[in-house]
């Protein structure tokens, strides 16, 4: 079944085995081309594999079925920062934001993207929205989403760097 051929792919994804995994997905696309979650599925397998320019190119696919489909534009939007297209990855996360403003990771992503591209555009706001959102986390004893290394370069607070530190070491996954 499908099914069964999307859990053997994440597993292999998992140990690996990219080339194994990609053979899974494509027949899952090859049945469903308009299931978004499917290809995004294999933009990550690609981006995993060191193929990201065949990964955009999947999730650009995956927003062409859904637009709005959540994780692909966070997907796309952290290739991009990773590559340091910063313009293109503040671009994906305000869209991702407008649609799911709940969103912590793109909330954390989008203010390290700014900062990193020196666009200072609402970088306060952003600011101010994960410093909330980390103090929440640290408060309720869950991950933070924002890693020590992220945080220790946008404040020289240490308590709350070491805040942080602590959160992420001492939280049960």
């Amino acid at each position: 079944s499908l099914e069964t051929q999307n859990n053997l792919a994440v597993v292999l994804t998992a140990l690996g085995k990219y080339e194994e995994a990609l053979i899974c997905i494509n027949n899952i696309v090859k049945n469903k081309p308009q299931c978004a979650n499917s290809l995004c599925n294999k933009a990550l397998i690609l981006s995993r594999s060191g193929n990201d320019d065949e990964a955009i190119e999947t999730l650009k696919l995956a927003l062409e079925v859904n637009p709005k489909h959540e994780v692909s534009l966070l997907n796309i939007g952290m290739i991009f920062q990773r590559r340091r297209l910063l313009d293109n990855a503040i671009a994906c996360y305000e869209i991702l934001l407008k649609y799911y403003p709940k969103n912590e990771r793109a909330t954390a992503l989008l203010l390290h993207a700014k900062r990193m591209s020196c666009e200072w555009n609402d970088f306060k706001t952003v600011e101010e929205s994960v410093d909330k959102i980390v103090k929440k986390s640290i408060a309720d004893g869950t991950k933070p989403v924002e890693t020590c290394f992220e945080n220790t370069l946008r404040t020289q607070e240490q308590r709350y760097n070491l805040e942080i530190a602590m959160a992420i070491v001492f939280t049960v996954f």
